[in-house]
């Protein structure tokens, strides 16, 4: 080879690796793959009439939409609020009123307090129906390991698969204070700990299962802040009930565990 072709290979070289750097073919090809998902479930620009439409899918469809796009793309499609938005007075209470049905029946169906379910989709979502910003989504806001097999933003297959989910938490722990701290800021999380404090109380002899307080408290030595989102989400379970109990919006009906709508008529409009 003499320096003359010598020069031109590395010239050539030069040549294609900027040109590979400019058009970078797999990301194209994964564009274009996002963009005909959209198409092919008719979303558009529209984010009211794309969260419609998503709302409709079969699971199938949802997850082959969801993986093919991610979950930032889908969020942007079908949600254009903050992720810090939650509906607030009237909104709220309608927004609950018409999810009552799915509550009661699902909270009989697997031995759960309906009232403690409610609460959950209260503080979680306030009833809004739609994708956070923290991989999950639906008034439940299930986070997506949870989405086998279910669209998340149909509101009965999310509420079944929530209450499913707390009442495997209640079955393990014993204790629906536990389930619910587990369902916000993780079982596996509220398990550790719910061991070493168990652990204690065999030592000391203590003939009980460790209260969500103590729990609490364990995780506050080593992890203060882990400690603090579960003290404020388990206050915000208890009083956002004595909130609506004390206005005469919601009543429980204990004999029958059903949560019904004691509220003015102008919150059904």
């Amino acid at each position: 080879m003499n320096l003359v072709d010598s020069e031109r290979r590395k010239l050539l070289k030069i040549m294609a690796g900027a040109a590979a750097s400019q058009f970078y073919i797999p990301n194209l090809y994964g564009h274009n793959r996002k963009d005909k998902l959209i198409r092919k479930f008719g979303l558009t620009h529209k984010v009211d009439k794309n969260l419609e439409i998503v709302k409709r899918l079969s699971p199938e469809n949802f997850h082959l939409l969801y993986r093919g796009i991610g979950f930032k793309k889908l969020r942007r499609l079908v949600e254009n609020r903050k992720c810090s938005w939650y509906p607030r007075g009237y909104g709220r209470i309608k927004n609950m009123k018409n999810l009552l049905d799915l509550i009661n029946s699902y909270s009989n169906e697997h031995n759960l307090s309906s009232y403690r379910i409610f609460s959950h989709i209260f503080v979680e979502s306030g009833g809004y129906n739609n994708l956070n910003c923290e991989v999950g989504g639906g008034v439940m806001h299930l986070r997506d390991h949870h989405w086998d097999g279910i669209n998340p933003l149909n509101e009965r297959q999310n509420i079944q698969r929530g209450v499913e989910y707390i009442s495997r938490l209640n079955e393990e722990f014993q204790n629906e204070d536990l389930a619910s701290l587990s369902f916000n800021i993780g079982e596996s999380r509220v398990r550790k700990y719910f061991s070493k404090v168990k652990n204690y109380f065999e030592n000391k002899k203590i003939r009980r299962g460790p209260k969500y307080e103590e729990i609490i408290w364990s995780m506050e030595r080593s992890s203060p802040y882990l400690a603090s989102l579960g003290k404020n989400y388990m206050g915000l379970i208890n009083k956002s009930w004595n909130f609506v109990k004390k206005r005469n919006l919601f009543f429980h009906d204990s004999k029958n565990n059903l949560v019904k709508y004691t509220g003015p008529e102008k919150f059904l409009k």
